[in-house]
């Protein structure tokens, strides 16, 4: 009886362990794709809704289409 309650709590620290290690290493993979998607995320924004997100203004006629571009989206601002 003791064998059974010793493996169920070996299987039980693997699975914990497993899950915080998951865990860990998915956060650091979402920061980093977040980091890299949200530039054309402020982008899309900007064209769609026609305000710069440095300044706040702006209008259509001013926002650049800058998809892949290095530069800022507001002409002010490039």
């Amino acid at each position: 009886m003791l064998m059974w309650y010793i493996a169920v709590a070996l299987a039980l620290l693997v699975v914990v362990s497993a899950y915080a290690v998951g865990r860990r290493v998915g956060g650091k993979e979402g920061r980093s794709l977040a980091l890299l998607e949200a530039p054309l995320v402020m982008k899309e924004e900007a064209l769609r809704d026609g305000v710069c997100p440095v300044c706040g203004g702006g209008s259509h006629d001013r926002i650049l289409p800058l998809f892949g571009a290095s530069r800022a989206i507001c002409e002010d601002h490039g």
